[in-house]
């Protein structure tokens, strides 16, 4: 958690390996996770505040992350992100075109429909950031929810201003002008 401008977002992209330490680095099982970008890049899951879909089907938008993903992983991702509702209620199901970054799609569908990409991967670590910020209440209700069932699958950092909503946290960091602090106490 954070203000706006603390840093959440630098933070997010250090640990993507989108942005470099300016000094020292980052260790994961004491190992620099720049040693393997790639390999470490494809064991994250990754939900930004503002998603872009490709033009093309729900369908193709999901399994773009995971081509081999198979129908009851696919099902499961779809329950998990809370797409089935809204899927079933288009004409053309799973296969309806979203057109040109998602318009055809409202706020929250698209975010929905970015998580179940994300969660197709089937992730070691799961980032979201502010992901739940676009859906409605009862939707936003329903996958946090869900994604308590998933901790134990995979390591989830949410980033959010929201963080009181959020059930079963192994702990809570909150980052001021760029230091990281757990319970008023500075550890970077």
């Amino acid at each position: 958690i954070g203000s706006s401008g603390a840093g959440k977002s630098t933070l997010v992209n250090l640990l993507l390996g989108l942005l470099k330490p300016s000094s020292g680095e980052i260790l994961v099982d004491d190992i620099n996770i720049s040693q393997n970008l790639r390999e470490w890049q494809n064991n994250i899951g990754y939900v930004p505040q503002e998603s872009f879909l490709y033009d093309g089907s729900i369908y193709e938008n999901i399994v773009w992350s995971n081509p081999n993903i198979n129908k009851n992983d696919l099902e499961n991702v779809l329950n998990v992100s809370n797409c089935n509702d809204f899927i079933n209620s288009f004409k053309d199901g799973i296969n309806t075109q979203v057109g040109e970054r998602g318009n055809m799609l409202s706020g929250g569908q698209k975010q929905r429909v970015a998580l179940a990409r994300a969660l197709a991967k089937n992730p070691e670590i799961l980032i979201l950031d502010e992901a739940t910020n676009s859906l409605d209440k009862d939707s936003s209700f329903l996958i946090k929810n869900s994604l308590s069932n998933l901790n134990e699958k995979c390591t989830i950092i949410i980033i959010s201003h929201e963080f009181e909503s959020y059930k079963n946290v192994h702990g809570i960091i909150n980052i001021e002008n760029g230091k990281i602090k757990v319970k008023n106490e500075i550890l970077l």
